[in-house]
């Protein structure tokens, strides 16, 4: 809906940007904004450091697309190198020469961003949401800006010239820029911290256990003093319940009324729609990115914060011909996501047939998908896209 807007000078804001959410993929986003120069506000409706419940695992590919001069080791983290999938009790294991990536906890990752976005410049408002966001042209402007209100300053005017929306999978605000919002379609995650007093002993291991008639995997990934028990798959979180104890009836053993696993929706139908309209984008786990086999949702939000910082920058380059940032983004989604989402699909059916057929054989071909090559793993070019200067180039092992 468009609209004219008086504007008041004395309480009004202008960003060249407004983010609506201080997730992995928001956060990054906006950090990248600011880095490259541009007035960046960002909106969250909790504080950090806030629950985030996941399987707590931050793949290398993942890691490539982060800032290099994010301290990310200065988080409790264990290096994985091992992969063992154990199928009728019997451990399949791959031995990795190079780190995978890391277990830790997703609350501290993402509180790490969200610091890291401040630090470059980003104005950060946490514990406060989002109300209505409106495409208007206030008096004296030539182009359309977006009117956003929020539920701690409504009486001020925040305006912007781009919009991301990187509020989660519920999206509540993707909607109201006429862009898909809520999925209708998602598989089920499932999962536990287990606090430890003492230093768990099997770290640097990441466990599978296949589901491949539930069309997913159970997981038990350890950290320092903690283990993350969980189960996803395409099924009901239904049947994911009743799952879970089979294959953690320890969790239950010592306590069996102890808090219960928490689930969490895995959106990955998002390349099929459109995420991107005029001057706003939507990313993350907002626009459903979620890998379908292995259910990692971090590269994929992060490789759409690039993607979509990409297409403002050279919209903001291209202001005399007025070229929409949807106009550039909608293509690059097209290449990176939906062409990438059609080849994963039969790439995620064969990896579960070999779950069922070959669980011996899983183990590498999982690695393999954490380091992008597979055959159906898209390249990730990030020169082509100009923010490669920002990346981590070694984080060490």
């Amino acid at each position: 809906m468009y609209m004219h807007f008086a504007r008041k000078e004395s309480t009004d804001k202008v960003y060249d940007l407004a983010v609506i959410g201080a997730g992995p993929a928001g956060s990054l986003a906006a950090a990248l904004a600011a880095r490259a120069g541009l007035s960046v506000i960002m909106f969250e409706q909790k504080k950090h450091p806030r629950t985030k419940i996941c399987g707590g695992f931050l793949s290398g590919r993942a890691i490539s697309l982060l800032p290099q001069d994010l301290e990310l080791l200065s988080l409790q983290y264990e290096p994985v190198y091992q992969i063992s999938v154990i199928k009728n009790r019997t451990p399949n294991t791959y031995n990795s020469k190079s780190r995978l990536g890391l277990v830790l906890k997703r609350d501290k990752l993402d509180q790490l961003l969200a610091e890291y976005a401040v630090r470059t410049g980003v104005k950060l408002k946490e514990n406060e949401t989002v109300e209505s966001v409106q495409t208007v042209k206030p008096d004296g402007n030539n182009k359309d800006l977006y009117l956003l209100k929020s539920t701690k300053n409504k009486d001020v005017n925040i305006f912007a010239n781009y919009l991301i929306v990187a509020d989660g999978v519920n999206s509540n605000n993707a909607g109201k820029v006429g862009l898909p919002g809520k999925h209708s379609f998602y598989g089920w995650g499932l999962s536990k911290v287990i606090n430890m007093e003492s230093p768990v002993a099997e770290t640097g291991t990441l466990k599978f256990y296949p589901l491949p008639f539930l069309g997913g995997m159970g997981w038990s990934f350890s950290g320092p003093k903690w283990t993350n028990h969980g189960v996803g798959g395409i099924t009901g979180k239904k049947h994911l319940k009743k799952a879970y104890p089979k294959l953690f009836a320890s969790d239950f053993e010592a306590n069996p009324e102890d808090e219960k696993p928490n689930t969490w929706p895995l959106p990955f139908l998002g390349p099929l729609k459109k995420n991107a309209k005029y001057n706003s984008i939507v990313i993350g786990d907002a626009a459903g990115l979620v890998e379908p086999f292995s259910g990692e949702g971090l590269y994929n939000s992060f490789k759409s914060a690039h993607l979509a910082i990409s297409a403002i920058l050279k919209s903001m380059a291209k202001i005399d011909s007025q070229v929409a940032a949807a106009e550039i983004y909608n293509p690059l989604f097209r290449k990176h996501f939906y062409r990438a989402f059609i080849k994963t699909l039969p790439g995620a059916a064969l990896l579960h047939a070999r779950s069922i057929m070959a669980p011996s054989t899983l183990p590498s071909q999982i690695a393999a998908l954490m380091g992008n090559s597979l055959w159906f793993n898209e390249t990730f070019d990030l020169s082509s896209i100009g923010t490669d200067g920002l990346l981590v180039k070694d984080i060490g092992n």
